[in-house]
Formats: C-alpha cells, structure tokens, sequence
C-alpha cells in the first residue's frame, strides 16, 4: 500500500511539474519573439536572435518577462531538486534554496557577461578616437567603420560588422546603430550613438563630438578604477563576515557533534538555520550595495 501510494505520488507530482514547465516554456518562447520583433522593427530587417541576445536581455533587464520565467523556472527546479536529495524532513532548506534559485540566474549571467561587456566598453573608447580621425582624415562615417570593422577585435569588431551587414541589406545606417544599442545595453555606446545621430541629422563637428565622447569615457572608467580600489577593501570585508558564520558552524560541529545536532534535525533547529542564512545573505548584499559604487 504505501508503495502504491509513493508511485502515485511521484506520478502526480511529475505531471504538476510537467505542466508548470509546459508553461513556462511557452512563456519562454513568447518572450524570445518579442525580443525578435524588438530588434526587427530596430534594424528594419528579419532579425534571427542568438542566445548571447537572450543572455544580454536577461543580464540588462532583470524585470523582463523571460529573466522573471527563467527565475521561476530556476527556482521550481532546485526546489524539487533540493526536496528530492534532502528529503520532504527538509523541507524549509529546499524552500530556501528554491528562493536562491530565483535570483541566481540573473546573477551567473551577469557575471559571465561582465568581461565581455567590459572589453567591449574599453574597445568602443580606442573605436570612437579611430573613427573620429578617419572622420578628420576625410572619410565617410560608413568608411570609417568599415575600417573599424576590419581592424577591430573581439566582441567588437562582430557589432560593426553586422551593422556594416545591416547598412549593406539596405537598412539605414541610423537604425542598424540604435540595433545595436539593443543588442548591446551599454550607456557609453548609447551615448555615442545618440551623439552620431543627432550630429549627422542637425549638422556639427561629429568628429569633434566623438573625440569629446572618448575623452569624458576615458575619465569616468580611469575614475571608476579608482573608487573600485578604494572599495576593494570593503568588498573584501563583506565576503569574509559573510564567510565566517558558516566556517564557524563547520568548525563547532566537527568540534562537538553532539550539541549541534539539533541544529539539523529538529525543526526548531532547521528554521533558526535557515533565519541565519538569510539574515546573513541579506547582510552581504547590503554590503555590496554600499561598496559597490557606479559612475
């Protein structure tokens, strides 16, 4: 009899998750297609979205449809994850690590994105001084980023090249630059667009501009260097009181066994636990928080 009722269980169970991933997937897939239609009526052409766009979306905005269902997604599977290792005794520590699986989506992407997203603000500083001496040399905007394009580096010089694809397509070459601002969610790049655009609608100097652009970007990153080198010590600080508690608790268990076992197998003991771990997460991102100054 209770194998019977362990099958249906399971049974039942398995088919819940089913259709809440069901779900979710067409809520995926929804949210993949408005960011096609998105970047389509940017660039003026069918646009074919790549997954470094669904992982630039979800590292930008972190409130849309698709990094929210990836979230839950994340979230229902390492709690059913965590249940099933754990047993349903520990429950509230699969409930809190469905909690972290919520939020660690956005974050892993994020931190994958962050090289090349820093590589790529660094290139756009040298890439906006090449432009505007080519533009003082006498060529063209398109010239000069066909230029770029040709000697440019990675991830770059792969953005100037399909909007160079774009412009050739037929697309007008300020709507193929606003594409890539979609694709790419940088403020500088943003800026500098905004700048080429107005410059080539209104008239100016968009030489000037660009090299006006590059100096302000240049400064802001050399004084980002250094609030980041104040503040290493801080954020240093915050991972260590965020690591001592549990190396603590490591260290007392190995110590004396038998006192903190009621930590783990009382229910008392497990939500105090898990009352600590969040206070303590808590604790950390504020620390982040205050450490963690952008210009």
């Amino acid at each position: 009899m209770t194998t019977i009722l362990m099958i249906l269980t399971i049974a039942i169970v398995g088919y819940v998750v089913y259709l809440l991933a069901m779900v979710l997937l067409k809520s995926i897939l929804s949210s993949v297609e408005a960011i096609r239609k998105a970047i389509q009526e940017r660039a003026g052409k069918v646009a074919k979205i790549s997954p470094q766009q669904i992982f630039l979306n979800i590292s930008a905005q972190p409130k849309s449809t698709l990094a929210r269902t990836v979230r839950i997604l994340s979230a229902i599977l390492l709690f059913l994850f965590l249940l099933i290792l754990l047993g349903s005794s520990n429950f509230i520590f699969a409930l809190l690590g469905g909690v972290f699986g919520f939020f660690l989506p956005v974050k892993i992407v994020q931190a994958l994105n962050r090289k090349n997203f820093t590589k790529f603000e660094d290139q756009l500083i040298d890439a906006l001084g090449m432009i505007a001496g080519s533009l003082r040399a006498g060529s063209s905007l398109l010239q000069a980023l066909e230029i770029l394009g040709r000697d440019a580096e990675e991830p770059l010089k792969a953005e100037i090249n399909e909007v160079l694809r774009q412009v050739h397509l037929g697309t007008p070459l300020d709507t193929a630059l606003w594409a890539m601002t979609s694709r790419v969610p940088s403020r500088d790049l943003h800026l500098a667009v905004l700048a080429i655009n107005v410059t080539r609608e209104f008239g100016g100097n968009l030489g000037e501009n660009l090299q006006r652009i590059a100096a302000t970007m240049r400064e802001r990153r050399k004084i980002q260097g250094k609030i980041n080198a104040i503040t290493a010590q801080g954020r240093l600080s915050g991972w260590i009181v965020t690591a001592v508690p549990f190396l603590l608790l490591i260290v007392m268990n190995m110590m004396e066994p038998e006192m903190f076992s009621v930590m783990f197998t009382s229910i008392l003991g497990k939500i105090l636990l898990a009352i600590a771990i969040v206070m303590v997460t808590i604790g950390n991102i504020v620390i982040q928080k205050i450490v963690n100054i952008d210009i």
